[in-house]
């Protein structure tokens, strides 16, 4: 018995039968601000709880081993609370990889690390209906308004007395959230007549009044196989504030122009350049062939700009790429350049047409410069048809031809 408290510490490497590194057994056990890795147990691979209570907090338990169940802890009773951002991840076992809950209690008091969430509940105390009924006129008798005006007041107060003291009063408005703190303490003097109690409570606060007014989670009687608390998916923002911590869909879709890669992630990151990023992205779109962009926050394909004259854009295009000479793009929004065709030629990069061949200049599909024909001597080159190969025709009388591209000279 006792209590036993590891704090601002790194536990490592520790391996035992039942509770890799601590085994609860009528004692208190504090963790706080500390890790736990690489531990290994048969049940428990970090932590067991046998009796007594464990509480840790702003603690982390990672990559533990359980050869049987209860990767990072394992409860076979007593009371666990875990809180203020504590997570289990890594952890292995057979059964419950995370948390095994044979018998006991396990609660877990938000805040969540950021970009996780619980299902989650306010502790409060539930109370029996107020029942003084109405007036004469049928209005609320004096004793129903007032009951009914501090019902969530009473929700707060751990005093099982109908009028519970001022100073117990006053500390349950103190468990309220600050914007209705204030008017509770205005009224800790006024009757309250809070009712009796319920059988059935959502949480222990009888054993711990602390937990009133706190956002927690009460662990069924099931293994725990995920990372603990749950990650919110990729595609998701999560967020450190509770009040975005109480479902799968943490702090909604990921903005849009942003992305969130990964499962877990609070701070979106800016879009990929050469894409864009509808709303709830995880992996950007590329835009489409034939437009293109350098910024990191677009929303949408009609967002990218659309190629210049004379390049090419191909999918997820971050700059137009010039037509290399020989070829040419004409109009916006090219995916590719095209060969100049034959009898055409472009001797620059970037350009939207191609050039006539010259009369008597050979110019085959994708020239970059014409070429002197090659007629034989005797010949000479007409000017060049369509197919872009001039045609040789016999020297007329009077002329010499010294073949190639040279025109005909007279004698």
């Amino acid at each position: 018995s006792g209590a036993v408290s590891i704090i601002g510490s790194a536990v490592i490497g520790c391996s035992a039968g039942d509770g890799g590194a601590t085994n609860t057994l009528a004692t208190d056990l504090n963790v706080t601000d500390s890790t736990i890795s690489s531990c290994n147990a048969t049940r428990g691979g970090a932590v067991y709880v046998h009796s007594g209570s464990a509480s840790l907090a702003r603690s982390t338990i990672s990559n533990c081993i359980a050869t049987e169940s209860g990767g990072g802890l394992y409860s076979a009773g007593g009371r666990t609370t875990l809180s203020d951002g504590t997570l289990i991840s890594g952890c292995l076992a057979q059964e419950g990889r995370s948390v095994f809950l044979l018998a006991g209690e396990v609660s877990y008091t938000l805040p969540a690390p950021a970009g996780r969430w619980l299902p989650n509940a306010r502790c409060e105390v539930y109370r029996k209906a107020c029942a003084y009924g109405n007036d004469f006129y049928g209005n609320p008798s004096p004793k129903q308004a007032a009951c009914l005006e501090h019902r969530e007041d009473c929700a707060l107060t751990d005093s099982d007395a109908i009028e519970p003291s001022s100073d117990e009063k006053e500390a349950a408005c103190r468990r309220h959230d600050s914007d209705k703190e204030e008017a509770c303490l205005e009224l800790v003097e006024a009757p309250w007549y809070c009712q009796n109690t319920t059988n059935v409570q959502p949480c222990n606060w009888q054993d711990d009044s602390s937990l009133l007014g706190q956002n927690l989670y009460q662990l069924p009687l099931l293994p725990v196989d995920q990372d603990f608390p749950f990650a919110c998916a990729a595609g998701l923002l999560g967020s450190a504030d509770p009040k975005e911590q109480s479902s799968s869909s943490c702090a909604g879709r990921c903005p849009a122009g942003s992305q969130c890669p990964t499962e877990a992630t609070y701070e979106a990151l800016p879009c990929d350049a050469g894409h864009y990023c509808p709303k709830g992205t995880s992996v950007p779109l590329p835009c489409p062939a034939g437009s293109y962009s350098n910024a990191t926050d677009l929303a949408a394909p009609e967002a990218c700009t659309l190629c210049d004259e004379g390049h090419a854009c191909t999918t997820g295009s971050v700059a137009p790429t010039p037509c290399s000479p020989g070829s040419n793009a004409s109009g916006l929004g090219n995916a590719r350049c095209e060969l100049c065709a034959q009898g055409y030629y472009q001797s620059e990069a970037g350009q939207a047409a191609c050039v006539r061949c010259a009369a008597g200049k050979f110019c085959p599909s994708g020239s970059t410069r014409e070429l002197d024909a090659q007629c034989s001597p005797g010949t000479y080159a007409n000017v060049t048809d369509a197919d872009g190969d001039p045609e040789c025709l016999e020297c007329p009388a009077g002329s010499s031809c010294a073949g190639g591209g040279a025109a005909p000279a007279v004698c």
